[in-house]
């Protein structure tokens, strides 16, 4: 009994470190969470103060002489109504007789000005100001489609332009002029074997390094039937027989025969449909290599490692398969 209460105190001393490390892990991303959407908060709030001061320092230029063109117009119409109704008092006043003999008067006095004086050449319409409204049209154009391009720049880690390194390339393997592209060909190039290319199977990996922080790149793979993509530490084997798992250096996931997807874990990913765009994210530090359908951002598979060497971008073409898997792995920027 003493043994088995032993045993059960070790027990509890356990189940209580987990649910620690569960509340401090929970509580960490919590925070991080608000401390990432508060920074998107406040730029979209400054974004629509912006567009709003903008807009109503547009609307306060147009409305100016609008205003004033209006107090005019309405200081004339009180003149008007003024000098109507001193007409009309003069008609009472006097007798038929006498109005018809000072009916030229009254003629310069009323009338004839607003036949050839200077108020006649304004024509119907020429004491209205109309605003630009052309001005005012960016402001019902796609706003939030460009807020959202331009918040790249507050996004961490903000996808990372990624090239390839032709000095690691298969033989096999075509890099397009801007190293951006790469496919398999039947040919094989006059290139010297160099320790750092892959000997045997169509590989290549990216120019760049990353030895620490977190980053975050997409690969375009379209309707390619077969394609492996990730990360591999330096010290990984690129001759000979090469394996695709963590033991082996490289933290990849593949698609094969059209429709079949896994983890080299040895873990299947099950999709619904075929992704044509694949998001890569590696946290160095958090020693987490996660993939992403880059087009709705669904989570195919993550894997938790802990990193010590240089990492690369891994890129694994596939085999012609009789034309079938011709299409390239295109990097996107």
């Amino acid at each position: 009994m003493e043994k088995e209460k032993k045993n059960q105190s070790e027990f509890k001393q356990r189940q209580q470190r987990e649910i620690s490390e569960l509340e401090q892990l929970t509580g960490s991303l919590e925070q991080d969470i608000s401390t990432q959407f508060a920074e998107i908060h406040r730029y979209l709030e400054d974004k629509e103060k912006h567009l709003i001061k903008e807009l109503r320092k547009q609307k306060e230029e147009d409305l100016r002489p609008m205003e004033e063109n209006l107090r005019r117009i309405e200081e004339e119409l009180a003149s008007l109504e003024g000098k109507i109704l001193n007409l009309c008092v003069d008609i009472e006043q006097q007798d038929s007789v006498s109005f018809l003999k000072e009916l030229q008067r009254l003629r310069e006095s009323y009338l004839d000005k607003g036949e050839d004086g200077e108020d006649a050449e304004r024509g119907e319409d020429g004491e209205i100001l109309k605003f630009p409204r052309r001005r005012y049209l960016g402001f019902r154009g796609p706003l939030l489609y460009a807020v959202w391009k331009k918040m790249k720049k507050i996004i961490s880690p903000v996808p990372t332009s990624l090239t390839l390194d032709p000095n690691t390339a298969h033989r096999n393997l075509i890099l397009s002029e801007e190293l951006t592209s790469v496919r398999c060909s039947n040919r094989a190039a006059q290139v010297p074997d160099n320790p750092e290319r892959f000997g045997t199977v169509p590989c290549v990996l990216g120019s760049e390094v990353f030895t620490s922080g977190k980053h975050y790149w997409e690969v375009g793979v379209g309707d390619k039937t077969d394609w492996a993509l990730g990360v591999a530490r330096k010290s990984a084997n690129r001759k000979g027989k090469i394996t695709l798992d963590p033991k082996g250096g490289y933290w990849a996931v593949r698609q094969r025969n059209g429709n079949e997807y896994e983890a080299f874990d040895r873990h299947s990913v099950p999709l619904t449909e075929n992704p044509r765009n694949i998001g890569v994210f590696l946290d160095y530090e958090g020693g987490q290599v996660s993939f992403y359908n880059a087009d709705d951002m669904s989570v195919l598979h993550i894997f938790t490692d802990t990193f010590s060497e240089k990492l690369f971008p891994f890129f694994y073409t596939g085999l012609l398969n009789e034309g079938k898997n011709a299409a390239p792995l295109k990097l996107r920027h």
